[in-house]
């Protein structure tokens, strides 16, 4: 007769649902930082009174279902730099073992060229620069980090300069910024979050999240004039005014 293995037994056990409420048609999250800081933070990991009223944002799972591993962000901003702070709960006891963070950052919002900065609990980083869906493994970013742990977690404090982007130059008024943010936690039980859900993989620019640097701008206006300028024949990119 017939006799089940005993590693049977796992398939009629109640599992948990994951991904609840979840979808490939997930709006993308949007957060507007208000007015330019006065003053930057000392980037040393610290939550200063600046953090104090900065909107927050938390990571979910990567196709939007709330995470039981909390991660949280906030974000400052002024003429010259953004500005990230990082509260990242390790309810598995994990110490940083496999773990790093993702920053993605597309100024034009036209999904190439973006960028990609990682660290990882030990404050040790990474960049590349992403063109035509092609990593760039040489290309050098700019930027300060600072990791420091606390009980139960770690926090990280960065400021990315926003004039060594080659595309900065090329916008008038930078009003809003396309951005997402991941993690990676080996233990889980979730090992991909993200701050915008995402079909596959987080290297789908047409999924990141929008971040208004000030006020929150209307995503219409009126023009009585259209003027195309060419300003790179070669790669066929154009200045619209």
């Amino acid at each position: 007769a017939f006799v089940p293995s005993k590693f049977d037994a796992g398939f009629t056990r109640p599992q948990p649902r994951i991904h609840i409420g979840t979808g490939r048609n997930q709006k993308t999250p949007s957060v507007t930082l208000g007015k330019a800081l006065a003053k930057p933070p000392v980037i040393d990991g610290i939550m200063d009174d600046c953090w104090k009223s900065a909107p927050e944002m938390t990571m979910n799972t990567i196709m939007g279902a709330p995470s039981e591993v909390p991660t949280r962000i906030r974000a400052a901003w002024d003429k010259e730099n953004l500005y990230l702070f990082f509260d990242c709960s390790d309810p598995a006891g994990n110490n940083g073992k496999g773990e790093s963070m993702e920053i993605f950052l597309d100024l034009p919002g036209i999904g190439s060229p973006y960028y990609q900065f990682i660290f990882d609990p030990k404050g040790r980083k990474r960049n590349y620069r992403v063109l035509d869906g092609k990593h760039e493994w040489t290309w050098q970013g700019d930027w300060q980090l600072a990791v420091r742990p606390r009980t139960g977690g770690w926090t990280a404090e960065a400021v990315i300069p926003l004039k060594q982007f080659a595309e900065f130059s090329e916008i008038d008024c930078l009003e809003k910024v396309k951005m997402n943010f991941a993690r990676n936690y080996p233990p889980g039980p979730e090992i991909h979050l993200s701050w915008a859900p995402v079909n596959i993989t987080f290297l789908e620019p047409e999924k990141f999240g929008t971040v208004y640097l000030g006020e929150k701008a209307s995503e219409t206006t009126s023009v009585s004039a259209v003027k195309l300028t060419p300003s790179d024949a070669v790669d066929h990119l154009f200045s619209i005014r």
